[in-house]
């Protein structure tokens, strides 16, 4: 019967007493700072086991590194972004205050040019003009009509064209 335990259980016999199967016996290995001071040769399998080992330290340092320019990459995009959005911000903001000044002195101009004209009296010009300065209203055929090229401003630069 313990025989079949065993193999049912792969435990050792049940401990007298005891509901709980026996440990199986574990050898005692002695173990070394220095995995080449065993006296015995390695099998192919520990060696392909510390092959990979060492090429996973390699791989993890190199991954480590891959990992800690990622991060830095990130936090310089991160930091430029963060910089191009306050720049934008404050840009944003002095545009603004620029439109209110803006605004403000087209209000203020208009207030001014509109004072300017309701401030002068054409009657008083005319009278002026007329009475103080001897000035007169042009006779008929002293006033030349023409068309400008494209424009209703014409500077007296040169000749006034015959037709």
């Amino acid at each position: 019967m313990a025989e079949r335990d065993r193999r049912r259980y792969g435990y050792a016999a049940y401990v007298n007493g005891s509901a709980a199967p026996a440990l199986p016996e574990r050898k005692e290995v002695r173990r070394t700072a220095d995995p080449e001071a065993v006296d015995r040769t390695r099998t192919d399998l520990e060696v392909r086991v510390l092959e990979k080992r060492e090429s996973g330290r390699r791989w993890a340092f190199g991954h480590l590194a891959v990992i800690v320019l990622s991060a830095l990459s990130a936090a310089a995009l991160i930091t430029v972004y963060l910089l191009q959005v306050s720049n934008y911000r404050t840009q944003a903001a002095a545009v603004s205050a620029l439109r209110k000044t803006y605004q403000e002195t087209l209000q203020e101009n208009n207030l001014n040019q509109n004072r300017q004209e309701a401030s002068v009296d054409l009657v008083k010009v005319y009278a002026y003009a007329t009475e103080v300065l001897g000035m007169r209203l042009p006779e008929k055929q002293q006033v030349v009509r023409y068309r400008a090229a494209g424009t209703e401003y014409v500077s007296k630069l040169g000749d006034i064209p015959n037709e």
